[in-house]
């Protein structure tokens, strides 16, 4: 056993003595199979997406490419028909939206702001991999303290919290995203799918508890690819820009 592990187990035994929860390195809480390096350069995943965001609703075929590199290129088709409805390109930075029924785009600054009013759910381009994947790397809590809870982990940093409920085949089943004590989403994985020989996510549904917008997906294709993806954030010639205000957050 190394010394790490043996200095964790004897500071968990000390407070299982004094009755409390000790919070140390995450990583000794996560199911194995939600932590993992090995999650492919670049996926490429379709299936149906179905959005309620305030008073408006659209539903469609999914096309999506996400890379490692937090890039994402999500196109929403007409079902049956196929032609193209929306185009989201976005990384840690930007975000475009190209809306093909009215020839119109967005390109902006990636913050809370812009998201919540585009996807309906303050999502970040780690948090989107989650759901694709059903797995994080294990550097991205590092640097956060974690609380083991019967069902799961939660883990915290200054004034964010992730509470993650896991299932008996230790596969993650609920991420609740609080800040300053507020929710600002639920992601729930109702039900995962065998694809070469992997369990991933198939049936997933996200929530934003305060205005009730959400996102339900449902993956039915997902594999690797060697292709690169190299997003593009020129705007069409062919489209008008859309304008509109924004808070200046991040």
């Amino acid at each position: 056993m190394s010394q790490t592990l043996l200095k964790s187990f004897f500071l968990c035994s000390l407070y299982a003595l004094w009755g409390c929860t000790p919070s140390v390195a995450p990583q000794l809480f996560l199911s194995p199979s939600f932590i993992s390096d090995s999650v492919p350069a670049v996926t490429q995943a379709s299936g149906k997406i179905s959005i309620k965001n305030g008073d408006s609703r659209q539903s469609g075929d999914l096309l999506l490419t996400i890379d490692n590199e937090h890039q994402l290129r999500m196109r929403i088709l007409a079902p049956l028909l196929g032609s193209q409805l929306y185009e989201i390109r976005m990384n840690d930075e930007q975000m475009m939206i190209l809306d093909y029924q009215h020839r119109e785009y967005f390109l902006g600054e990636n913050t809370p702001s812009v998201r919540k009013i585009w996807l309906g759910v303050d999502l970040r381009m780690a948090e989107v991999g989650w759901w694709i994947w059903g797995r994080i790397s294990s550097r991205q809590f590092e640097e956060w303290s974690g609380h083991k809870t019967t069902s799961g982990v939660i883990l915290t940093k200054e004034q964010e919290t992730y509470e993650i409920e896991f299932r008996d085949n230790q596969l993650p089943y609920k991420i609740i995203k609080k800040e300053n004590q507020i929710t600002i989403f639920e992601i729930t994985i109702m039900e995962y799918q065998n694809i070469d020989h992997f369990r991933v996510p198939y049936k997933i549904n996200i929530l934003d508890l305060q205005e009730n917008n959400q996102l339900r997906i449902v993956l039915t294709e997902l594999s690797a690819s060697s292709e690169t993806l190299n997003l593009d954030f020129d705007p069409p010639a062919s489209m008008r820009p859309l304008v509109t205000a924004f808070g200046d957050d991040s």
